[in-house]
């Protein structure tokens, strides 16, 4: 879902990440709870 250059150090963001591409280490929950602050 992303492209990365790492020569010119550029990204392109090529879709929406499902659920399943999102690194486990990501916690969603705790996302939640601190923008619902």
């Amino acid at each position: 879902w992303l492209e990365w250059d790492a020569k010119s150090l550029t990204g392109k963001f090529l879709q929406y990440p499902d659920r399943e591409s999102i690194p486990e280490n990501i916690k969603e929950n705790l996302i939640v709870e601190l923008y619902s602050k």
